[in-house]
């Protein structure tokens, strides 16, 4: 344990690191598929600037775990990564300067982005898993998931009234200068930020690394019958995840090209979803609470399943922004439901390896997905509303198949398994629900139960 003044220095350091990153986030991947749109990507690149990233960032945290069964700190891992994915931002700027950026260049930059990304929140997980004691978590994440977000929304806002602005109302090519420099701009300062997030966390004291579940013990958990159970809660999300980015990846061209939003549009509407994400989630913690989280997420794959829906139809503005907003809350309840399932069907050592599996299926999903949409819309032509309306009927075909298979609520409950038990923080933007949550509680080291866990995952 740390001293109370090391410990005090590293909460407050940390809360300046998260409206870093919350930055980082508003001014930079929140914007990589505008730029896309910019770029005059075809199909196929705007899916894979939305998906491969994810694919290949799911490998992030498998590195991160490797690290951290050799490494006996953490804080070099976490502040390396978060360098690099500064100057991996800071060159993109460069790139979109010179005028001589591609949809390919976007995509490798974006990639990068997600590796060094993940393997840091994985990483950084363990390490304040670990370091914030448990009766202040609840107080002290709230804390420092309001600095991120407010973070996220000025760095939002402001990067798009200075797009609209510096654009000149000439669209959104990025063949014109003041375009480039609105980019490059923009991915400047989001390096910039997270350079400085780095510096705060290099600066951060840790505590004694105890050191996490090893990768036989992870094994052995995932052949025994719980992991059964945790193996079919992950094949289910990584299944909805496909059927959900067939059209995830073209809801912003289709607001930037088909609809002709400007970038204050554009941000309007990307702030709604944002907004209702993070207004939702106490809502819904409390009826996971109540009814149980097998209940609800059962509740919450059919209100996903019905998100492109209204896009079927809509036209303007505020119709859009509806219908983002109607996108967060049946995300933000999705998320929040999956991972209080997932939790209850894991033990706390085991959790890092089963948290990376499910990004492992939720990147495969994804990138499935995302190549379907683009061959719905590019070689056979489809237009994106009836992209949008066959996600919603697969949505809601995956939902008839995978529902009777979700494992029906435990007798006896983990006791981590409670809404209101579930920390989590911000670790980037979706195209899918906006900004994406995470937990942060399963990546503590924690010994206490742990024994008597691991003997009953043998």
């Amino acid at each position: 344990m740390l001293e109370k003044t090391q410990l005090r220095l590293a909460l407050r350091r940390s809360v300046g690191d998260a409206a870093l990153f919350g930055a980082m986030v508003g001014c930079g991947e929140s914007y990589f598929l505008a730029a896309a749109v910019a770029l005059r990507a075809s199909a196929l690149e705007v899916a894979l600037v939305v998906s491969l990233p994810l694919f290949l960032g799911s490998l992030g945290p498998m590195l991160a775990l490797g690290a951290l069964g050799r490494f006996t700190t953490r804080r070099p891992l976490v502040v390396g990564a978060a360098v690099l994915q500064g100057l991996n931002l800071v060159a993109l700027a460069v790139l979109a300067l010179s005028g001589d950026a591609e949809p390919a260049w976007l995509i490798a930059s974006a990639c990068l982005h997600q590796v060094f990304g993940m393997f840091a929140n994985t990483a950084w997980s363990s390490w304040y898993g670990d370091l914030v004691p448990m009766r202040l978590r609840g107080r002290y994440f709230a804390q420092r998931n309001r600095a991120t977000q407010t973070a996220l929304f000025l760095g939002l806002a402001l990067s798009g009234v200075w797009l609209d602005w510096i654009s000149g109302g000439q669209g959104v090519d990025a063949a014109n200068p003041a375009v480039q420099l609105g980019f490059a701009a923009i991915f400047c300062a989001a390096g910039l930020f997270r350079l400085g997030s780095a510096g705060l966390l290099a600066a951060s004291p840790e505590p004694r690394f105890v050191g996490l579940a090893t990768v036989r013990q992870g094994t052995r958990y995932f052949r025994g019958g719980r992991g059964r159970r945790a193996r079919r809660v992950l094949a289910l999300g990584g299944l909805m995840q496909l059927t959900t980015y067939v059209a995830s990846p073209f809801f912003i061209p289709f607001m930037l090209d088909d609809l002709s939003f400007d970038y204050i549009e554009f941000t309007i509407a990307t702030a709604a979803v944002v907004a209702a994400k993070l207004w939702f989630l106490p809502a819904w913690g409390k009826q996971i609470d109540r009814f149980g989280a097998a209940a609800v997420y059962r509740a919450a794959v059919l209100m996903v399943a019905l998100v492109p829906l209204p896009w079927l139809v809509i036209n303007d503005l505020w119709q859009v922004a509806l219908a983002q907003a109607m996108s967060g809350a049946a995300w933000a309840c999705y998320e929040l439901a999956f991972f209080t399932v997932l939790v209850d069907a894991t033990y706390r050592r085991t959790r890092p390896y089963v948290f990376a599996a499910q990004n492992i299926f939720n990147g495969t999903g994804q990138i499935l997905g995302a190549l379907i949409g683009a061959a719905l819309t590019g070689p056979l032509g489809l237009s994106l509303r009836v992209i949008f309306g066959v996600s919603t009927a697969l949505r809601l075909a995956a939902a008839a198949g995978m529902l009777p298979l979700l494992p029906k609520e435990p007798h006896r409950h983990h006791p981590d398994a409670r809404a209101h038990r579930i920390v989590l923080r911000a670790i980037g933007f979706r195209a899918n629900g906006g900004i994406a949550l995470r937990p942060v509680r399963w990546m503590t080291s924690e010994a206490r139960g742990s024994r008597r866990e691991e003997s009953e995952a043998e």
